[in-house]
């Protein structure tokens, strides 16, 4: 952001990459409680269990709007004070690799939409940025993507099937190990 402020530069390539080794794997085999079916299911919140995941996600940051823009970073927060403005559809970053993923059940409205795509990429440090990529994708397309896993125990509002929506705004929702939550706001392209 500092780079395109400033002028250094008219784009940014930023990205995360996520590869499953000796040290990722001495982490999921000691530390972690790996998912015995290999199935995540980000809407049961406890207990949870792992799939290890790996992967790359890359994004073409810049300052100026063009027609091929997906759509608009307009915030990331770190427990600070929330927006006013609610989303159209929220994602969540329930993976499993929390002792206790409740505090994803606060990310649950009865008026706003909810998903997980963490079954598709598996459990890993660099998530936010695949949900961030689906949110992305949604904005552009003007869809939603059903959730992969619909187990839903606590019967929340979830996406279960792919069809054309009206979005103007996805917040993608992260928790950590100090229950701090992160929230990057995506909103729809001009």
């Amino acid at each position: 952001q500092i780079w395109l402020d400033q002028g250094r530069c008219e784009y940014v390539l930023a990205g995360a990459v996520e590869q499953y080794g000796d040290v990722m794997g001495y982490i999921y085999d000691k530390k972690l409680s790996p998912a015995l079916d290999g199935r995540i299911r980000p809407f049961n919140f406890n207990p949870t269990c792992q799939v290890p995941g790996e992967g790359a996600v890359f994004f073409l940051l810049s300052k100026n709007a063009s027609e091929n823009m997906f759509c608009r970073v307009t915030g990331a927060r770190i427990n600070g004070d929330s927006d006013t403005m609610s989303a159209d559809l929220n994602i969540i970053d329930a993976d499993g690799m929390l002792n206790n993923e409740l505090d994803y059940k606060m990310a649950a409205s009865p008026d706003t939409p909810i998903a997980a795509y963490s079954p598709l990429f598996g459990s890993m440090p660099i998530g936010s940025a695949f949900n961030c990529a689906a949110g992305a994708l949604m904005l552009k397309k003007q869809m939603v993507y059903a959730s992969p896993v619909t187990d839903n125990p606590h019967r929340i509002n979830l996406i279960n099937e792919t069809k054309r929506f009206d979005i103007e705004r996805i917040d993608c929702i992260r928790y950590n190990c100090y229950n701090e939550k992160a929230v990057v706001c995506l909103k729809k392209s001009i």
